[in-house]
């Protein structure tokens, strides 16, 4: 997977529970990735089970 260095990620200021944060960080470290792939993952996973589901 191809990941981004802090030079071409944009900072998104979204404020999330700690919980999440820790969840996320849990994610990085196992897929080897960065936090902004991370959330795209979850997000692209998370819109083809609500496509599925209809």
């Amino acid at each position: 997977m191809k990941t981004l260095t802090r030079e071409n990620s944009i900072a998104k200021g979204y404020r999330l529970q700690p919980k999440t944060h820790k969840l996320i960080s849990v994610l990085s470290k196992r897929t080897k990735s960065n936090i902004d792939n991370v959330l795209w993952l979850a997000c692209k996973d998370f819109s083809k089970k609500m496509q599925t589901a209809k």
